[in-house]
């Protein structure tokens, strides 16, 4: 027995002291319609109507509650004139951005601009009547000090609510403004700070089959190597939690192999 006790600590010792971790980053979408809402998923095809596949518990994911959610805003226009065009995309992105602004939680900020072209794809020609101009737009929805799913709807729903209805059934075809939203995502701030214990979580079933009272007779503690170049990604996202993982692999080496790399 006392043997027995012997080994398995022998084993135990052997698999934690051959962990090598590997860390690449520090610790720590008359006149058109106005708003369109698209996904911000390239790889999402399923509509409103189907059913979402709940997180099963028996996998134990490790889910963070998410710090904030970000959404793209596109507006665009179509004018007679490359000034025209310029000034009505930059009179309604303004307004966007100061009405966003003043909601508790929002803050709306300027990513990208395409400048007034045709659409035969010609950059200034001045010949023609139609210059299209487009700005886009990120939108952060703060989450921090919300605790429940709830809360957080509502805030998104405030923050998506102040953009402005830029067409109405008496706006003129020349003033028409085009909004696209993209899905709201939830993320996080910094997912480095959840490395290390992601990393207990992954080496915690290895630890757990040393320590088994029969051991797989094929499982050779001080053959086993596992590393880890420490990227932290998001598996999935909802509004309830952001499912976390980290890089972790390990082989069993042959006996020789592990002989060499002892030597």
């Amino acid at each position: 027995m006392v043997q027995n006790s012997a080994n398995k600590a022998a084993k135990l010792v052997g698999l934690a002291g051959t962990l090598v971790l590997f860390f690449s980053c520090g610790r720590a979408s008359g006149p058109p319609s106005s708003v369109i809402a698209q996904s911000s998923r390239s790889d999402d095809s399923r509509g409103y109507a189907e059913a979402v596949v709940p997180n099963d518990p028996a996998r134990q994911p490790f889910l963070i509650p998410p710090d904030l959610a970000v959404m793209t805003v596109s507006l665009s226009t179509t004018q007679s004139s490359f000034s025209a065009s310029t000034q009505l995309l930059q009179e309604k992105a303004d307004l966007l951005l100061t009405k966003v602004g003043e909601g508790d939680g929002c803050v709306a900020r300027i990513l990208d601009y395409r400048q007034p072209t045709q659409p035969a794809g010609k950059y200034f020609r001045w010949d023609g009547d139609q210059y299209t101009s487009q700005i886009d737009l990120a939108l952060d929805i703060d989450f921090d000090g919300l605790s429940s799913v709830t809360n957080r709807i509502q805030r998104l729903n405030n923050c998506i609510q102040r953009i402005p209805q830029f067409v109405d059934k008496d706006t003129k075809k020349e003033e028409a403004i085009l909004v696209v939203l993209s899905a709201a995502m939830p993320t996080i701030r910094d997912a480095s700070v959840h490395r290390d214990e992601l990393l207990q979580r992954r080496f915690a079933p290895l630890q757990s089959v040393v320590d088994a009272a029969q051991p797989p007779g094929l499982f050779k503690a001080e053959q086993t190597r596992c590393t880890s170049n420490g990227d932290v990604r998001i598996v999935e996202r909802t509004l309830s939690g952001v499912e976390l993982d980290v890089n972790f692999e390990c082989v069993q080496l042959e006996e020789k192999e592990t002989g060499t790399a002892e030597q």
